[in-house]
């Protein structure tokens, strides 16, 4: 069951096999949010950042070389995670999109994309509790989200990569100019 916080985060948790009535599962999903809430109040970004070159680099161990490589690697197959969430989507396997959308939110953690991530997180959500109408709603977002992703990243460090939307894949692809 999503749980959102006053702050507007969407936070899941495990189900215990307790009643919802019974105050230690209370006890324990508070505790659950608490240490949820005191994570995201001590993340590195602010959640409206579309991406967080620091935080980012820093994952990276300061080395731009990787940095670039692994933006090419999460932009070039970032249209097939997408393309394979409108997929289970489209066949109404809930399995599939939760699975699709939990290994793009990752993906999109690890590159420091928070829109993206918590855009899939809500996604994930959504096949969990068999709401295909909200997933729906949610795949036109993610795409916008995940072209505002490649926009800063081209913006905030130096690689260049494909154009959002861009669906040509031969070798010379062509590219958003870099901004210095």
């Amino acid at each position: 069951m999503p749980i959102t916080s006053p702050e507007g985060n969407v936070y899941t948790t495990t189900r215990l096999l307790l009643a919802e009535d019974d105050p230690v599962n209370q006890m324990v999903t508070k505790s659950i949010l608490t240490k949820c809430e005191m994570n995201c109040a001590n993340a590195s970004f602010p959640r409206e950042e579309n991406f967080n070159r620091d935080e980012f680099v820093n994952r990276n161990l300061g080395d731009f070389g990787l940095c670039r490589d692994v933006a090419r690697i999460f932009f070039d197959q970032g249209p097939a995670y997408i393309q394979e969430i409108r997929t289970a989507l489209e066949l109404q396997d809930n399995e599939a999109l939760r699975r699709n959308s939990h290994k793009l939110k990752g993906a999109a953690a690890n590159m420091a994309l928070p829109r993206l991530s918590e855009t899939a997180a809500l996604l994930e959500v959504a096949a969990k509790e068999k709401q295909p109408e909200q997933a729906g709603k949610l795949i036109s977002e993610l795409e916008q989200r995940f072209d505002q992703a490649a926009k800063a990243v081209n913006e905030l460090l130096p690689v260049t990569l494909p154009l959002p939307g861009d669906t040509d894949s031969a070798p010379q692809r062509k590219t958003q100019p870099l901004a210095s």
